[in-house]
């Protein structure tokens, strides 16, 4: 199974990717060019840089994480637990 994860740089998302490595999933990963990602290059997991609030870079990342194999799931784990406005706090939540 193709798997985007999205959150998968933190803590509850590295368990999942590492559950899904573990179960022959091919995964690819969601992640900001700030986020660390040294256990997920370890995994072997396809990188793909982009951003939730960035509408091109999701659907780069839907359209292209497998090359011209379709994502069959998409992990959404990627969350604030903070944000200066409402607004800004429900766009990822």
């Amino acid at each position: 199974m193709r798997v985007l994860v999205t959150g998968a740089s933190g803590f509850i998302g590295q368990r999942l990717v590492e559950r899904l490595v573990e179960r022959g999933d091919d995964v690819a990963c969601l992640v900001r060019s700030s986020s660390r990602t040294d256990e997920l290059r370890r995994l072997g997991v396809r990188l793909v840089t982009g951003s939730l609030g960035d509408a091109a870079s999701l659907a780069e990342a839907v359209a292209g994480a497998f090359g011209d194999k379709p994502v069959d799931v998409v992990q959404h784990l990627a969350g604030k637990t903070r944000g200066r406005r409402l607004e800004e706090f429900l766009a990822v939540n």
